[in-house]
């Protein structure tokens, strides 16, 4: 995921691509901490709600990740699980477990782009 983030955002200037590779970097950092204080529906809508390259390819992941390991035919993770909570008797059971199963791939995304973009920085 990463390198592709790298590959795609970062095909001319050196310093914007180093300055998009850190912004990535503390996002991925900060996000599954977002999630974790303010829940998952309210960072998703957050993170959608910016105008920004690394937030917009941060929430497109997630939410190929979601439709690859949920639901496939959805567009909108947000949609999805706002539809899915009424549709359960617990309506907190299904954000728990899609909110708990984000956390494990973003937990994973952090760890990779702590470890390669520092690499890709220096070089």
């Amino acid at each position: 995921m990463v390198r592709n983030f790298i590959e795609k955002e970062f095909k001319d200037e050196k310093n914007k691509r180093k300055i998009q590779l850190e912004k990535f970097r503390s996002y991925s950092i900060r996000i599954p901490t977002m999630i974790k204080v303010n829940g998952l529906i309210n960072t998703l809508v957050f993170i959608k709600g910016k105008n920004d390259n690394v937030y917009k390819y941060i929430y497109d992941s997630i939410n190929n990740y979601y439709n690859d390991k949920f639901n496939p035919i959805v567009e909108d993770i947000i949609e999805d699980i706002l539809l899915n909570d009424r549709n359960f008797n617990d309506n907190i059971e299904y954000q728990n477990i899609v909110t708990i199963d984000i956390l494990s791939y973003l937990l994973l995304v952090k760890n990779f782009a702590v470890s390669e973009i520092l690499d890709v920085i220096e070089n």
